[in-house]
């Protein structure tokens, strides 16, 4: 690792420091070493630099600063780009055709469903899907795109030796190994909450797009969303129940002139258009095969739970021809039993 590096490093350490800040120090001082010397070491969050630089090596993490060919060209375009990026991964194989998914850590059942469907098939299509690696909708959509053989990115709030929420640490080695993890914090950095508005304008910045699939009115979703706007990105919203808060967020940005996302043909055809005559994103929304007795059945299902009792009522139908329904749809893969004999389509 080179002096400027090692430099940028530390420079990247002081809170609140960014790419215009330190253009400003390079118009005043020779070369980052004089910037160095002269900044006060207790403003830096690193306080051993070759501690650092072990750990950077021992976690197999790569560095790209703003000046390096690698760092990615839609970051440089963003307000105050990270001067660094820690990168446990190849940034390289990620290419250009990203969306972030975002969405609320206490999500609903709906809302998961919603994330799963729609990373799954982005995953599919060769889109990756970008999130914050939190509890709840990012969570999903990194599985999800993991598990559909996707690629994705996880941009984290915190140090790539401080993974949180720490039981996603074997999510995390599951994505370096087909994605990228990307933070801007040194390696033993916790995850502050101040650090959180700051890693949403790199998930922004990384995408193309971001999808908010539940947000109450309040949320680091929203955030996001913000700071998408900001960059000139497209910004789309999964829309859900009026009663629900944890939709509300949704619902506002829906109003304000967010796209609607139903499904993920009408994401792909606002960004990537030249997907949508390559890929028939419609077959998702196909009607599947189901016998003619079992059809009223799976027509009331949702990503709602829904019991027995109900399903009798509404479709008047005996509790024995509706379990004998839900059965075949079960064994069809197309419900699905959850605890308390409730059920939905999955």
């Amino acid at each position: 690792m080179n002096n400027t590096t090692k430099h940028l490093l530390l420079l990247n350490s002081i809170a609140g420091f960014g790419y215009k800040k330190l253009q400003a120090l390079l118009g005043k001082f020779q070369n980052t070493a004089d910037i160095i010397d002269s900044i006060s070491p207790s403003d830096f969050n690193i306080k051993n630099i070759e501690q650092e630089i072990r750990l950077i090596t021992e976690e197999k993490i790569n560095i790209v600063t703003v000046f390096d060919k690698e760092y990615p060209d839609s970051l440089k375009e963003i307000h105050s780009p990270p001067v660094v990026l820690y990168v446990k991964g190849k940034l390289e194989d990620m290419g250009e055709s990203t969306i972030a998914v975002v969405g609320s850590r206490n999500c609903t059942h709906y809302g998961k469903s919603m994330a799963s469907r729609i990373c799954s098939s982005l995953a599919k299509i060769g889109i990756v899907v970008v999130s914050g690696m939190a509890r709840g909708i990012d969570t999903v959509a990194h599985k999800e795109t993991l598990n559909s053989g996707g690629k994705t990115m996880a941009v984290l709030g915190s140090g790539l030796k401080q993974i949180y929420p720490p039981e996603n640490k074997r999510l995390a080695e599951e994505i370096s190994q087909n994605g990228v993890l990307i933070s801007e914090f040194p390696m033993n950095m916790p995850p502050l909450k101040e650090n959180f508005p700051r890693r949403n304008r790199i998930i922004s910045g990384l995408s193309k797009g971001v999808v908010v699939v539940e947000a109450p009115e309040k949320s680091g979703a929203l955030i996001t969303a913000d700071f998408a706007l900001e960059q000139g990105k497209d910004v789309f919203a999964v829309p859900g129940n009026t009663d629900l808060y944890s939709f509300k967020g949704c619902n506002n940005l829906i109003k304000q002139g967010a796209k609607l996302v139903c499904n993920t043909f009408d994401i792909i055809e606002e960004l990537f258009p030249e997907i949508v005559d390559k890929h028939d994103a419609k077959r998702e929304e196909s009607l599947p095969d189901i016998a003619t007795e079992h059809r009223p059945v799976y027509a009331l299902l949702s990503k709602e739970p829904i019991g027995v009792d109900t399903l009798t009522e509404k479709l008047n139908l005996n509790s024995q021809h509706i379990l004998s329904s839900l059965l075949q749809l079960e064994l069809a893969g197309l419900a699905k039993q959850l605890p308390g004999k409730l059920f939905v389509k999955t």
